[in-house]
């Protein structure tokens, strides 16, 4: 990812960041005529760079917007740009500076590495369904007096286990470490 501070004494400060789904510009500070000249020159850099690629704007911390500004945001928004902000007060304040749709970003999407709640509680019913499995067959290897267990046979249900093992002790009493049987 690539960051660039640009701003010339005027109150706003902007960084780009060039990144695989997006191209995202975080504002900071005044939106004004003296700066939306600026910011639209390095939109229209950028835009060589985007292909296929979303344009992304973060507009948490402006904080005031003149004509100029309001007129540069609305072209955006017009050329497709996704016009965001991280907090519901900052949606508020934004959206009647501006007067164009905002898009309220989750912080907890971006700023948490833990999975969402519905999956979490997905790979935990596994993770219980396939420990469950794994008693099972070591309770139905200790069951008999001697009956192995076939632990690479995972999917296989516990009577097929028995009936592979009842079927198959005679034989495998000598080999059972080569055939996979504890």
């Amino acid at each position: 990812m690539r960051d660039v501070s640009r701003g010339r004494g005027s109150g706003l400060v902007y960084y780009m960041h060039d990144e695989s789904a997006a191209f995202r510009f975080k504002l900071a500070g005044d939106l004004s005529q003296e700066t939306a000249q600026d910011l639209e020159q390095a939109r229209q850099t950028a835009a060589s760079i985007l292909g296929r690629r979303s344009l992304v704007v973060d507009l948490t911390h402006l904080t005031s917007l003149d004509a100029a500004g309001r007129k540069l945001l609305e072209e955006w928004h017009a050329l497709g740009a996704e016009l965001t902000v991280i907090s519901s007060e900052a949606q508020a304040r934004i959206r009647s500076m501006a007067g164009v749709p905002i898009v309220l970003l989750g912080t907890g999407r971006r700023a948490s590495g833990w999975l969402p709640s519905r999956m979490a509680g997905l790979w935990l019913s596994a993770l219980v369904a396939m420990l469950l499995l794994a008693g099972a067959v070591r309770a139905a290897s200790q069951a008999g007096a001697g009956m192995p267990a076939i632990a690479t046979m995972s999917a296989v249900r516990l009577s097929s286990v028995r009936a592979y093992c009842n079927q198959h002790h005679q034989l495998n009493q000598h080999h059972q470490l080569t055939l996979g049987c504890v």
